[in-house]
């Protein structure tokens, strides 16, 4: 078993470094979905028929 020693951080830098990282996540998921987003516009620019769009 590994031995877990107690940090010495201070209870808010860990929920300050909590927050941070659950903004930080939030953040890379809005690019993802604006990018995915901008595909969609994309195939529905050039797509002719609902067909082609699908395929």
């Amino acid at each position: 078993m590994p031995i877990i020693k107690p940090s010495s951080v201070k209870r808010s830098d860990s929920v300050t470094d909590i927050i941070e990282s659950v903004a930080l996540r939030q953040t890379g998921l809005s690019h993802i979905l604006n990018a995915e987003g901008e595909k969609i516009q994309a195939a529905l620019k050039t797509a002719q028929t609902t067909d082609e769009l699908l395929s």
